[in-house]
């Protein structure tokens, strides 16, 4: 089953508040629209940088806003994200 907006954005709070790793299981049916609602979702989260690899997600709070870089999309993807 697909996640909502709202259900990604509790992932992403979760992974923001407790400053943990989340599985890739919980990524699998990650699409380009739902990241985009996680930018526009997680915009106002400005302590930290969330990282999607192929095998986890991992929040870092040293940067001034959030950034999801998922290794599996193309550059042009990448590009559309920024």
């Amino acid at each position: 089953m697909r996640k909502t907006p709202t259900e990604w954005f509790n992932i992403w709070s979760k992974i923001i508040e407790n400053k943990k790793e989340i599985s890739r299981r919980d990524l699998s049916d990650l699409s380009l629209a739902s990241i985009w609602t996680i930018k526009a979702l997680t915009k106002d989260f400005v302590d930290g940088e969330a990282y999607i690899t192929h095998s986890k997600a991992v929040f870092k709070w040293w940067t001034p806003r959030i950034e999801l870089t998922l290794s599996n999309l193309s550059d042009k993807d990448k590009e559309r994200l920024k």
